[in-house]
């Protein structure tokens, strides 16, 4: 399991939230809302194979599925601080979800709702955008973890070569796609550091960019593994230190 960075509601820490800037809530709001896809494609891969006949397959995924119920709480703590931010800002989001399908619906409406409240025209808009592209590039790391212990532990009986590469190429995309927020961001006073984290996060992706899935020995899963949870982390301290930022400053 990755680190954590949530804050949970009730706690001293997100009632201090609540009290700041919307800078600061839409930048914990974008990464509240987008942490959870890792969780919520994991439930929807273990739905896939829920009538599963293959003995060796039904108990790697039943593993995952009991990891996944460990979860749980955490998932909904970052569900419950964006509902939380939302009802701050006054805005009509969806009930929170209970499910993968109610989930993936949620998260647009709830995207929606954001984007039209602050739209591109504001520099608000681009907090919760750069924040929740962290999200996605954890949750893509979760991701593409998962399959590659799922596929190394079935010795290839269930191929998630596909769903590898497309997590690698979501990331490249994304990182691609954050150089205008960088720029925008750290174009407000004091505020540097959000692209000098890009720059650390599109360097830190650097060992990814020519990893070829359909050569993974278990030598190669291993140290993959082990790269995965290095980028993760410096991505995740990426965030905090983001929102250590906000928070010092009271933008």
């Amino acid at each position: 399991m990755f680190e954590s960075t949530q804050i949970a509601p009730g706690t001293p820490e997100r009632r201090r939230s609540m009290m700041m800037t919307p800078r600061f809530n839409l930048f914990f709001a974008g990464y509240s809302a987008y942490a959870p896809v890792q969780y919520y494609s994991k439930l929807k891969l273990v739905t896939t194979y829920q009538d599963e006949k293959d003995e060796q397959i039904v108990s790697r995924i039943a593993g995952l599925k009991s990891s996944l119920e460990d979860e749980e709480p955490e998932y909904t703590s970052y569900l419950t601080s964006a509902m939380a931010i939302a009802k701050d800002f006054e805005l009509a989001v969806l009930p929170q979800p209970t499910s993968h399908q109610e989930y993936f619906e949620w998260l647009q409406h709830y995207t929606i709702a954001i984007e039209n409240h602050f739209p591109m025209s504001r520099i608000e808009h681009y907090y919760f955008l750069y924040a929740r592209k962290i999200g996605e590039i954890v949750s893509n790391n979760s991701l593409l973890r998962c399959y590659v212990e799922v596929n190394r532990d079935l010795n290839g009986k269930v191929d998630f070569r596909q769903k590898m590469e497309k997590c690698l190429r979501d990331t490249e995309y994304i990182l691609f796609k954050l150089v205008a927020s960088a720029a925008l961001l750290s174009s407000e006073p004091r505020h540097n550091y959000f692209n000098l984290l890009y720059k650390e996060m599109n360097l830190g992706f650097q060992p990814f960019r020519e990893l070829d899935v359909k050569e993974l020995s278990e030598d190669i899963c291993k140290v993959l593994i082990e790269d995965l949870n290095n980028y993760n982390s410096l991505v995740i301290d990426g965030f905090k230190k983001g929102i250590g930022l906000l928070k010092e400053l009271q933008s």
